[in-house]
C-alpha cells in the first residue's frame, strides 16, 4: 500500500466526495476537487511527466495551498518522479535558499502551477513544465493501470525548516509515509468522516504529511486556507473551524497564543463543539498558552479534552508522539522545580532518552536527548556528510539497533514523552542548564506589550557567558510602555530563573529571524546581534546608559 493506492481506493469508494477544498480570504469555499477528480488530475499530470522521461528525476514543486498542488504532488509521485516541495516566495532571500535546495537535490526541472509565475521567473535556469499549456506534452491519456511502487523507493524530498542549521533534504520513502500516516490515523482517530482544516505551509512536514496526505490516506475532506490568510487575519482560522464543522485542525504554539489574543475578533456565533483534535506541535508546547485558549473559547463549545500536544520532526517523516485523541493537556514539573512541561503523549514507535555525551540510556524522569526508531524514520539526508551520526546512532553497549538522533531534549515518564528544548540552544549559566524558551515565556508573561516572538541566547563577554534576550513588541506600543516592559521582564527573569539578563532588547514586529514554518531561529538572532544588525526600539542597556547621562547632567 502507498498513498497513491489510498487515493485509488477512495476514488472508487466515494468518487463524488470532496477530497480537497480551498477557502478564500473570507473563509468561503472557492474551489474543490472530488476524489475522482483528484485521481484523474493526478493521473493526467503523471502521464505528462512520464512522457517527458521524468522517472526518478527530482521535480521542484511550488507548495501552494490549493487542490492544484495536491494533484501535482500525487501526480509527480505517480510518475515515479520525486517531488521537492518548496515555499512559493520569490523574495531575494527565499530565492537564495531555493538555489541551495536546487543544488543539493540535483534539481533541473520544475512544475509551474497557477500561482508560481514569479517563482518561475526568478528561477529561470530550471526547465519549467506547465501541466496545462506546455506544448511538449502532447495529449497523453491518463493510464488506468494500478499504481505499483517499491515501498523502499523515494516518495519525496522533504526539506527541514532550518531552525538550528541550514535546511536539509530528508529522503522520505513510500514505506516511511505508510508507517507514519498509520500512526497519525490511530493517534488522532482520523477516518473518512473527518473534516480536516489547515492553513499550515504545504512545504512543511506538518502541513504536507500531517494534514494533506493524512486526509487523503484517510478518505477525509481537507479544507485548505493559505498561510497568508492566517497571517493577515489569524481569527479566520477559528472562524473557519466553526463554520465548516471541522473535526481536526492544529498549529504551532504561537498560533494558539495569537488567536487567543484576538478572540474578540471572531464573529459570533462560532460553534467549536465538533473540533475533536486541536493538535499543537512544531515548536515547544506551552501549557499556559493552551489553557488560555481553552478558557477563552469555552463559551464557543470548545472541549479542552480536544487539545492534542504532539511532537515530531521531518527526519521521522513528521509524527513521533501525541495523544491519544481525547486525552487533553497533561503536564509534569520536571525535577519538581522547573516550569511545568506539557506531555506530548504516547510515542507511536520506539523512543529512548539518551545522555548525549555518554550515549547511555537515562532513567525515567531524567532529561536527555530524544532518540527515535521505527519504520517512519527516513533513510537519511540528501547530499549530507552527517547521515550516520544522525540516522544510525547507537546506544552505548548495544550494537543491535540504530536510532535517529533528534537533537531535541526531553524525558519520559509513565510511557509519555515530555519535550523540554533543543540541545543546541541550551544555555549553561553558572553550571546550570537553562532552556532559552523557559526564559522567553517568563518575559512574555511579565507584560501585555510583548509580542509572540522572542529569542534568548548566550554570548561570551569578558570571558564570561552572559544571556541576551530579544523580544518583539505589539504594534503601537508606546515608549513609556516599553520602558515598563523592560523593567518587568528583567525582574521576572531574576525572580523565576535566578538569572540576571545582560540585556533585554525590544524590536519591531517581524524583526526576529524565523524559519519558513514560523519558528524562531535563535542562532541567526545571535549572529545578527553580534554583527550589530539589529535596530532596537529600546533596550535595558540603553535605559541604563540614559539614566547615567541624566544623573551626570543633574550633578553638573
Amino acid at each position: 500500500m502507498t498513498i497513491l493506492a489510498d487515493l485509488e481506493r477512495w476514488a472508487e469508494q466515494k468518487p463524488n466526495a470532496v477530497a480537497v477544498a480551498l477557502l478564500d480570504s473570507r473563509g468561503a469555499v472557492s474551489t474543490t476537487l472530488s476524489y475522482s477528480a483528484l485521481r484523474l488530475e493526478a493521473r493526467r499530470i503523471g502521464a505528462l511527466l512520464d512522457r517527458l522521461g521524468m522517472r526518478a528525476r527530482r521535480i521542484l514543486l511550488p507548495a501552494e495551498s490549493s487542490p492544484e498542488f495536491a494533484a501535482a504532488l500525487l501526480g509527480t509521485m505517480g510518475a515515479h518522479a520525486v517531488p521537492v516541495p518548496v515555499p512559493t516566495s520569490s523574495r531575494p532571500r527565499a530565492i537564495e535558499r531555493l538555489r541551495a535546495i536546487v543544488e543539493t537535490a540535483g534539481v533541473a526541472h520544475a512544475l509551474r502551477l497557477s500561482g508560481s509565475a514569479a517563482l518561475a521567473g526568478a528561477l529561470a535556469e530550471l526547465d519549467w513544465f506547465d501541466p496545462t499549456t506546455d506544448g511538449r506534452l502532447g495529449r497523453s491519456a491518463p493510464s488506468g493501470e494500478p499504481y505499483r511502487h517499491d515501498p523502499a523507493a523515494l516518495a519525496l524530498l522533504q526539506y527541514t525548516s532550518g531552525s538550528t542549521a541550514a535546511p536539509k533534504g530528508v529522503r522520505v520513502t513510500h514505506a516511511n509515509l505508510v508507517a507514519n500516516l498509520a500512526m497519525l490515523r490511530t493517534a488522532m482517530k482520523v477516518d473518512e468522516d473527518s473534516r480536516v482544516l489547515t492553513w499550515l505551509p504545504m512545504h512543511h512536514d506538518m502541513g504536507l504529511v500531517g494534514q494533506l496526505l493524512l486526509a487523503i490516506s484517510s478518505g477525509a475532506t481537507l479544507l485548505m486556507m493559505t498561510p497568508l490568510s492566517f497571517v493577515r487575519r489569524p481569527e479566520t482560522w477559528i472562524q473557519a473551524v466553526g463554520e465548516h464543522s471541522v473535526t481536526v485542525s492544529g498549529a504551532p504554539n504561537f498560533a494558539y497564543d495569537l488567536v487567543t489574543r484576538r478572540a474578540d475578533r471572531v464573529v459570533q456565533p462560532c460553534d467549536l463543539s465538533r473540533w475533536r483534535v486541536a493538535f499543537c506541535g512544531a515548536e515547544k508546547v506551552r501549557p499556559e498558552t493552551l489553557r488560555a485558549f481553552a478558557t477563552r473559547f469555552d463559551a464557543n463549545g470548545f472541549d479542552p479534552l480536544s487539545l492534542f500536544p504532539c511532537y515530531g520532526l521531518a527526519e521521522a517523516t513528521v509524527y513521533v508522539s501525541g495523544g491519544p485523541a481525547g486525552s487533553g493537556l497533561r503536564v509534569r514539573a520536571q525535577d519538581g522545580a522547573a516550569p511545568e512541561v506539557a506531555s506530548c503523549g504516547t510515542p507511536g514507535a520506539r523512543v529512548e532518552i539518551v545522555d548525549p555525551s555518554s550515549r547511555q540510556l537515562v532513567a525515567d524522569g531524567i532529561e536527555g536527548e530524544i532518540w527515535v526508531k521505527g519504520e517512519h524514520v527516513a533513510e537519511g539526508y540528501e547530499s549530507s556528510d552527517d547521515d550516520r551520526d544522525v540516522f544510525a546512532a547507537q546506544i552505548q553497549g548495544d550494537a543491535s539497533a540504530t536510532y535517529l538522533r533528534t537533537g531535541d531534549l526531553g524525558f519520559q515518564l509513565e510511557g509519555e514523552l515530555f519535550v523540554t528544548g533543543r540541545l543546541k540552544d541550551v544555555i549553561v549559566h553558572h553550571g546550570e542548564n537553562i532552556h532559552p524558551d523557559d526564559i522567553e515565556v517568563v518575559i512574555r508573561a511579565s507584560s501585555g506589550g510583548y509580542g509572540a516572538m522572542g529569542a534568548v541566547f548566550s554570548i561570551q563577554r569578558n570571558g564570561e557567558e552572559t544571556v541576551i534576550a530579544l523580544f518583539e513588541v505589539e504594534r503601537g506600543t508606546s515608549r513609556e510602555t516599553m520602558d515598563e516592559m523592560i523593567r518587568a521582564g528583567m525582574i521576572a527573569v531574576a525572580d523565576a530563573q535566578g538569572l540576571r539578563l545582560n540585556d533585554l532588547i525590544l524590536l519591531a514586529p517581524g524583526a526576529i529571524p524565523r524559519t519558513t514554518s514560523g519558528k524562531v531561529r535563535r542562532a541567526a538572532s545571535r549572529a545578527r546581534f553580534l554583527a550589530g544588525r539589529l535596530e532596537p526600539l529600546l533596550s535595558y542597556q540603553a535605559r541604563r546608559d540614559a539614566a547615567r547621562v541624566g544623573s551626570a547632567q543633574v550633578v553638573s
